[in-house]
């Protein structure tokens, strides 16, 4: 079968399945609270208070810092219900990268990334953090850990629904469309999306680092297809999300609880082999 009509069944398929309604409603949904909450994003310690609100903090468990990197257009209030559901699960310490995509590039936003790692490392002591990132913010941090050398001060690097080989849409950007240069970087087969798959194949071959990768995609996400969101690279933990679109995903309860266990499990891995020599 041509790859055409192979296509075309698959959409068919898709589209008479219930639940492929169902994730639509969802993600229609939840643009509509992305946007209610992008305030909270803008105002200095509001996203923390509300997160405070909704969830009192237990006694620390886990003194590794989380850095949360939100998706292209979006804002670190995107991550409201992951970090209560963090803080819950005794992470004491989250921090959020705010940026605009339209003025920054990936590899200016990769730099901002490593010197807020190093900020984050330097006020809690600790010798590694946790990454998390949405979409766009899953490049920036492969960006930051492949290219940039963040690797060694890296733990566990989470990556949802990020475009690891690329978008469909990321030609609106190429060469001055409306997704400006950012998005034209995403677009399948850029430049800069090899160089980071080539660095991170020659990174693991070389043990350049540890980092533990997981990437989670979702069979209906239109904007960064299955295919386009899972890690090729060797060790890579890739988990299937159903039925979410690329927007929903961060607030589907099953994948905000998997996020937090992939990190508690990162901590149950580090307490079994005992502190490091």
């Amino acid at each position: 079968m041509s790859q055409l009509p192979r296509k075309v069944c698959i959409v068919a398929g898709t589209l008479t399945r219930p639940q492929f309604y169902t994730g639509a409603g969802r993600e229609l949904a939840y643009a509509l609270v992305d946007l209610s909450l992008y305030p909270l994003g803008l105002v200095e310690g509001a996203l923390e208070e509300v997160v405070g609100w909704l969830q009192p903090a237990p006694p620390p468990t886990d003194a590794t810092p989380v850095v949360l990197v939100h998706g292209y257009g979006s804002i670190k209030s995107h991550f409201l219900f992951l970090q209560a559901a963090l803080r819950r699960a005794g992470f004491a310490h989250v921090s959020s990268m705010n940026y605009n995509p339209l003025t920054q590039d990936v590899q200016t936003l990769s730099r901002r990334l490593v010197e807020l790692i190093d900020q984050v490392l330097a006020e809690t002591g600790s010798s590694k953090v946790h990454l998390v990132g949405h979409s766009l913010g899953g490049t920036i941090i492969r960006h930051a850990v492949e290219i940039d050398g963040a690797g060694d001060r890296v733990d566990t690097a989470v990556t949802v629904a990020s475009p690891h080989g690329g978008s469909p849409f990321g030609w609106l950007g190429f060469p001055f469309g409306s997704l400006g240069r950012t998005g034209a970087q995403l677009r399948t087969g850029s430049g800069i999306l090899r160089r980071i798959e080539r660095a991170g194949r020659a990174n693991v071959e070389a043990a350049a680092h540890v980092v533990r990768w997981v990437a989670y995609y979702s069979n209906t996400d239109v904007l960064v297809p299955a295919r386009h969101a899972m890690l090729r690279l060797p060790g890579a933990t890739n988990l299937l999300v159903k039925d979410e679109g690329h927007l929903s995903v961060l607030i589907s309860p099953p994948v905000v609880r998997s996020i937090v266990a992939q990190l508690v499990a990162t901590r149950s891995d580090r307490d079994r082999s005992g502190p490091a020599s």
